[in-house]
């Protein structure tokens, strides 16, 4: 099916030039001025530069096109095909349906995939049927979620976790903590208590030990901070209801605050400053403990600030040449 019109000779790009057609046979009105311009050009027809262009309308979906395609009666392959098993295309389902269900009955490969022949199992934990193909007859839950459950899993996982997570964690308060001479501490205070104590010649040692005890009906773990003698020592800013809790479960426990600690905190403050905490090991808090190498003022590297080391790399190239 095809419709005519007519096409300026500039707009044409077609390769295919047919011969002469009477022109003058057709009326007066159908004839266009040069300046008419159509984008769809395919078979053209010459006529004192004058061209005459074919619309084609596919048979099959009833779309316009552009006629490229084998003889142009169709769009593309897709409709052709369509076309030619139009009438038969129920026996053709037919047929592919009761191919398909044999090969899958026989346990034959269908496309990419084995639908057929998979095992049926029972969930443990949720009790449910649920199906696998033979490369996973080793697996025994259904799906993640009753894996995570299962009474198995969980046991597996805090074996294989033993040791590895839980009990204390350095570094876990929100003071200021460090290693010093060996000795953990994990605030400003602690490390107080632990320079008197050691300069003193008052023996002690970090607590490893946890005790149970509950809150908010959850079991869990305390370790109080330093064992000395008999008693166990814990150094606390501030007494919450957290803290009652811990108290009624471990004996001999001594909580010491800050009035409690004040002959520590005055004696290392006199001894060392206020800004004691620049004794701990390899400066973590970055106390500027250094004299700078340009200026001298305070710094935590060999300079205070990038000016100085500006020039000190300068100082250095220097003294090279």
């Amino acid at each position: 099916m095809s419709d005519i019109c007519i096409v300026n000779e500039s707009a044409c790009s077609c390769r295919q030039v047919v011969k002469p057609l009477d022109f003058q046979s057709r009326s007066s009105s159908s004839i266009l001025d040069r300046s008419t311009i159509f984008i769809n050009q395919r078979d053209i027809y010459e006529f004192d530069s004058i061209f005459i262009y074919m619309k084609h309308i596919c048979e099959y979906c009833s779309f316009e096109h552009d006629g490229k395609y084998a003889t142009g009666r169709f769009c593309s392959s897709k409709c052709a095909k369509g076309f030619s098993t139009k009438a038969k295309r129920k026996e053709i389902n037919e047929k592919v349906s009761k191919t398909i269900k044999n090969k899958l009955a026989n346990g034959e490969r269908v496309g990419f995939a084995l639908l057929s022949n998979k095992i049926v199992k029972i969930c443990p934990v949720c009790k449910l049927k649920f199906k696998v193909t033979k490369a996973r007859s080793k697996q025994m839950h259904c799906s993640a979620n009753c894996k995570n459950n299962s009474i198995e899993y969980r046991k597996k996982l805090s074996e294989s976790l033993k040791g590895k997570v839980g009990g204390y964690r350095k570094g876990s308060g929100r003071g200021k903590s460090g290693w010093y001479k060996n000795y953990w501490c994990d605030s400003s205070w602690e490390l107080a208590w632990v320079i008197y104590n050691l300069e003193h010649n008052i023996s002690f040692e970090r607590n490893k030990k946890y005790y149970y005890y509950k809150w908010n009906n959850k079991q869990l773990k305390y370790f109080p901070d330093f064992v000395r003698g008999e008693e166990l020592i814990e150094i606390k800013g501030f007494a919450t209801k957290k803290t009652k809790a811990k108290i009624k479960v471990v004996p001999n426990l001594k909580i010491l605050f800050e009035k409690d600690i004040k002959k520590e905190l005055d004696y290392v403050k006199s001894k060392y400053g206020n800004d004691f905490i620049k004794l701990y090991e390899n400066n973590p808090h970055k106390i500027r403990t250094n004299k700078c190498k340009i200026c001298g003022k305070p710094a935590k590297n060999l300079y205070c600030s990038r000016k100085c080391s500006g020039r000190g790399l300068k100082l250095q190239n220097f003294m090279k040449c």
